[in-house]
């Protein structure tokens, strides 16, 4: 009985071994960058007259969930003229913004795009728009 008892733990404790060593890491599954939509401005390298406003509207949207959205507009100099950002914590989000184009430094006016979904995938946009 004793033999008996001994042999069912071994063979417990060889079974538990075995299953752990038969699962495997997994990685994460979600690999699909999120999707940037940019709306307005519609052209790229956009002109605006001196006191325009230029409109901004992007919308993202990801398989999952997006963790953050933001959009910075900045100088050649880096100087940052906007800057604003959203945790959304779901599939969809939108930012709506303007910038009155009313400072001869915006000359050459700089922005970036970016989401970043749940999984940490990160999707980049930039370009810029400027004073006629």
């Amino acid at each position: 009985m004793k033999h008996l008892r001994i042999s069912l733990l071994f063979f417990a404790f060889l079974s538990i071994i075995l299953i752990a060593c038969g699962e495997e890491t997994t990685e994460p599954s979600d690999k699909e960058l999120p999707v940037i939509t940019k709306i307005y401005p519609s052209i790229i390298h956009q002109a605006y007259n001196f006191g325009d406003t230029a409109y901004f509207k992007i919308n993202f949207s990801d398989n999952n969930s997006l963790a953050t959205v933001s959009l910075r507009l900045y100088l050649e100099t880096d100087e940052e003229i906007l800057f604003t950002s959203k945790s959304p914590e779901a599939a969809t989000a939108s930012i709506d913004t303007f910038v009155v184009m009313n400072d001869l430094r915006f000359g050459d006016l700089d922005f970036t795009i970016k989401a970043v979904d749940a999984a940490g995938n990160v999707a980049l946009q930039s370009s810029h728009i400027h004073l006629r």
